[in-house]
């Protein structure tokens, strides 16, 4: 028989690559695993699905794109490699250092690829505007006739030159010293002014403050990625591809991108019109209590090649807000929308036995959400963001049931909201459904994360409702397929302005710290 199956069997993804197998179908879902060894646990029942789902959400993820790490500035002899994504804020590890009075050099590895462009730069919490010489032009590191910063930039071309200012002030310094396919920052920091030993202390700690150290961060417009709805762009070809921070677009380049081994994924197995389509989604724009607009779903942050791939897909699809799909050995992302069925499950396909959870377990409810987001506001660390409380769900429950949901990738507190407001709504979702049905399921649009109606009568209409496919198997014993449905609230992914809270990082999140 054909290989009718669709999955995404994480098990595979977490390995080097995806390799051919069984015939399954699974989704991944913000925070919550679908069939992780996915034939056994369709084998199980969605009573299966469920228990591990649960376990596996209950874990806390890794700490991918923790930028308490990522923007220190280390002296490592081989640092992991890292992509960067979207607008990513990070500091690094050195491949140039010297001190000579008055000065301090400093060569800082950004990324082991090639990134847009330079944005700006915060030493010790302050911003540096740097003027098109290269040479700081804001206070304190601009003082009249005394300047502090000068910085070069590369953006990590295979062909780029051997840094300028290294090459200016060491010029014994062989021009292969280039760094080439790594972007880097060149800092040439001035010690401080004036007439005597004393007086220069003085002037760096007014500076440079009175820890007397430097601690650059870069923040700079990262991967050019391949995107499948612009003119011209090529998937095998990267100088055709352009700047973004769209989730899905990031996600793709996530999944291809090319570390020291092979990818993860060969591009070919993406389903790129698939990926274009779920790109769109997440470029609308989305209405703001105040009046402004922001885009859905954004990727913006650093995955190490340390970082396990499990882990990074996690934290890229609470930021997408969505579900991966492998079907029929393609690979795509589904964005969660509201959605029309697409299909009806009918008494006249059912060939077998049918199992049907009527309820989610009570410890599977959710009534409170603490999301984490990247704040601006506190030089792009991951901060305590509003916490989403619905009292009449702690009413109806009899006591609060928390749950974290980490926005990794995710700057902008209004965005995490959204997020966090749909992960409360379907984690209230528990009817699921497993069944042996006829063929006509391959014949209708049956697919990962497609609507379809169910439509029983007798004992069996209790179970009537909207349903998301989260499992197909083939199955020979019965002529047909082995399917898992979970419930499905076409209302889950509705957010009314109205309802985002206001939020400052002075009250909140230091209440919040220190609570």
């Amino acid at each position: 028989m054909p290989d009718f199956g669709a999955s995404l069997a994480f098990g595979l993804i977490g390995a080097l690559g995806i390799t051919g197998g069984a015939a399954v179908t699974a989704i991944v879902t913000t925070g919550v695993l679908l069939g992780y060894a996915a034939p056994v646990a369709l084998g199980l029942g969605v009573t299966a699905y469920q228990q591990h789902a649960m376990r596996r959400a209950m874990q806390e993820m890794r700490a991918v794109n923790d930028n308490n790490g990522l923007q220190q500035i280390l002296k490592q002899a081989i640092p992991p490699q890292r992509l960067l994504l979207g607008r990513a804020t990070v500091g690094g590890a050195l491949f140039f250092y010297e001190a000579k009075k008055p000065y301090l050099w400093m060569g800082i590895l950004l990324a082991a690829h090639e990134v847009d462009g330079f944005e700006n730069l915060l030493i010790n919490g302050n911003t540096v505007f740097i003027g098109p010489d290269g040479f700081a032009t804001s206070v304190p590191f601009k003082d009249g006739a005394n300047t502090y910063i000068e910085v070069s930039f590369r953006n990590g071309s295979i062909d780029q030159a051997i840094d300028p200012i290294i090459a200016r002030d060491f010029p014994s310094m062989p021009t292969t010293f280039r760094q080439r396919g790594h972007a880097t920052l060149v800092i040439k920091a001035h010690y401080g002014y004036g007439s005597n030993a004393q007086a220069q202390d003085d002037d760096h700690r007014r500076v440079y403050g009175d820890q007397g150290a430097l601690q650059p961060i870069i923040r700079m417009r990262a991967a050019r990625c391949f995107d499948p709805r612009r003119a011209g762009a090529v998937a095998d070809d990267p100088s055709t591809w352009a700047w973004s921070q769209n989730a899905a677009i990031c996600l793709g380049r996530f999944l291809t991108h090319r570390w020291v081994s092979n990818p993860l994924i060969d591009p070919a197995r993406l389903d790129w019109d698939r990926i274009a389509a779920a790109a769109d989604i997440c470029d609308r724009w989305e209405a703001s209590k105040d009046g402004t607009t922001l885009r859905r779903s954004t990727v913006d942050g650093v995955v190490q090649s340390s970082d396990p791939n499990y882990d990074v897909i996690e934290n890229m699809l609470v930021a997408m807000e969505g579900k991966l799909v492998l079907n029929r050995g393609r690979i795509y992302p589904v964005v969660d929308i509201r959605k029309e069925p697409v299909a009806t499950l009918h008494m006249g396909m059912l060939t077998g036995s049918l199992e049907y959870t009527a309820e989610p377990r009570d410890r599977e409810l959710v009534n409170i959400v603490k999301p984490t987001f990247i704040s601006p506001d506190r030089e792009y660390q991951e901060v305590a963001g509003p916490v989403l409380r619905r009292g009449d769900l702690v009413a109806a429950d009899g006591i609060p049931r928390e749950r974290s949901l980490r926005g990794a990738f995710v700057e902008d507190h209004r965005r995490i909201q959204r997020k966090a407001s749909t992960f409360l709504k379907q984690s209230r979702l528990g009817r699921t459904i497993s069944a042996s049905v006829t063929d006509e399921a391959l014949r209708e649009a049956w697919e990962p994360g497609a609507v379809i109606r169910v439509h029983l009568t007798g004992v069996l209409a209790r179970a009537n409702g909207l349903y998301e496919v989260a499992g197909m198997e083939w199955d020979e014993r019965v002529s047909g397929f082995q399917i898992a449905l979970i419930e499905y609230d076409p209302t889950a992914t509705d957010f009314d302005p109205e309802d985002e809270q206001d939020f400052t990082l002075d009250e909140d999140v230091l209440e919040a710290e220190a609570a």
